[in-house]
């Protein structure tokens, strides 16, 4: 009897083995990943969007987005932004870039839960904030009727050849008017050097800049280079020639032998 009762019980422990390692054996959780989407460059102050996409399949999403940088001024979401979805991964997070140029980084934490499972993610991500251009130009109405939805066309050319061509529609000019238009430019490619600026109209009747339906500038843009060595070279040249020119003029003076030494 004992012998079968002790058969029983082995065979009891076998089935139930099974039983307690599957129970005990962890959950398995998915890969929790985050896309995250926003331009590479901006201008100051201008307004963009950051774009957080984590991976379906998980619950009770949530993302902190940090900010920062060497100076924040005008820049929103200036503390952090933070929000919460219980089945949609995907977040939206509208930033102001600061008001001075400089590179802003961010911080964004992606959590979720999956079953009893939590799980978060940390990603990096950082722009560059440059000074815009703006293109620039006086357009004058010379005709004897206002002239509306007024087409200007701007091209951007430096040494190599056209780098940039964006539009302008000017709505209203009245007769004898001039108005003032400008177009932002935004490259953070763009390297201190010559360029060259056209402004056009298919309209005849308009005078830009003074000229004619189409007129062009040339400009610098960035620091122009700095010649000062020129006149510190010229400034050391000038010296040596005046010492040069005076010890050539100095004769060196011979003691006269005297007339008892032989």
């Amino acid at each position: 009897m004992n012998k079968l009762a002790g058969i029983l019980g082995i065979i009891f422990i076998l089935f139930l083995a099974p039983a307690v390692a599957v129970g005990s054996s962890p959950q398995y959780v998915p890969p929790f990943s985050s896309q995250i989407a926003a331009p590479s460059f901006t201008s100051t102050g201008q307004n963009f969007t950051l774009y957080v996409n984590d991976s379906a399949g998980f619950t009770n999403y949530s993302v902190t987005v940090y900010m920062s940088g060497e100076n924040l001024t005008g820049a929103s979401p200036l503390s952090s932004y933070h929000n919460f979805k219980a089945s949609n991964p995907d977040f939206v997070v509208n930033v102001t870039a600061p008001q001075a140029a400089q590179t802003i980084y961010f911080l964004i934490v992606s959590a979720a839960d999956y079953g009893s499972s939590h799980v978060v993610r940390k990603d990096s991500y950082q722009i560059s904030v440059i000074t815009p251009i703006i293109l620039h130009a006086e357009v004058k109405n010379q005709g004897t009727l206002p002239i509306y939805n007024l087409s200007l066309d701007f091209t951007l050319s430096d040494s190599s050849g056209i780098i940039y061509q964006g539009h302008k529609t000017v709505s209203k000019i009245l007769p004898g008017q001039t108005v003032s238009v400008s177009l932002t430019y935004t490259n953070n490619q763009l390297k201190n050097g010559e360029y060259s600026l056209n402004v056009s109209s298919q309209n005849p009747l308009v005078k830009i800049n003074g000229q004619t339906s189409s007129s062009t500038t040339n400009f610098y843009y960035g620091e122009p280079p700095n010649y000062n060595w020129i006149f510190y070279v010229a400034a050391g040249v000038a010296i040596f020639m005046v010492f040069f020119a005076l010890s050539a003029g100095r004769r060196p003076t011979t003691a006269s032998r005297p007339k008892w030494k032989k």
